[in-house]
């Protein structure tokens, strides 16, 4: 694990699967646990940069694992999935569901426009989700404020 690289998520995130497909083949459970907590804190690793900023200051890095299994590796990817109308069972399935209740309200409209097809990696999506992140939020922003971004 102390060879993964630190600079290449993409390749990371290849990584991190495979070693955690090895662990979870192992037969001591004394071992592969201790390693399974080990993939848990470097599994950040294979999450882009902003991302794991985004786990990193709602605390929530050890759930990095998770995302990486279900290739959830970028903030519009995680966020179109977290604001799926049927994820619910998937979400309880994954162990995703306290990422879902601390990451949604700043992932809601970024979720909502990549379902919609939307290039969310525009500089004027940045700023609208900046601002309003939430679908609760947004109807509260003025035209000014709208038509800024």
């Amino acid at each position: 694990m102390a060879d993964l690289p630190q600079n290449d998520s993409a390749k990371c995130e290849g990584l991190i699967r495979d070693l955690h497909y090895k662990i979870a083949a192992m037969s001591d459970t004394a071992e592969k646990g201790k390693l399974l907590n080990e993939l848990k804190t470097v599994a950040c690793l294979g999450l882009d940069k902003e991302l794991r900023k985004l786990l990193e200051r709602k605390g929530l890095v050890m759930g990095a694992l998770t995302l990486v299994l279900k290739y959830l590796t970028n903030l519009p990817e995680l966020a179109q999935y977290l604001c799926r109308e049927d994820s619910k069972q998937d979400l309880e399935d994954a162990g995703l569901e306290n990422l879902k209740r601390r990451l949604t309200p700043e992932l809601e409209l970024l979720g909502r426009l990549t379902k919609a097809n939307i290039d969310v990696t525009k500089d004027w999506v940045k700023r609208l989700c900046k601002r309003a992140p939430s679908l609760k939020v947004l109807p509260r922003l003025s035209l000014v404020e709208l038509e800024s971004c």
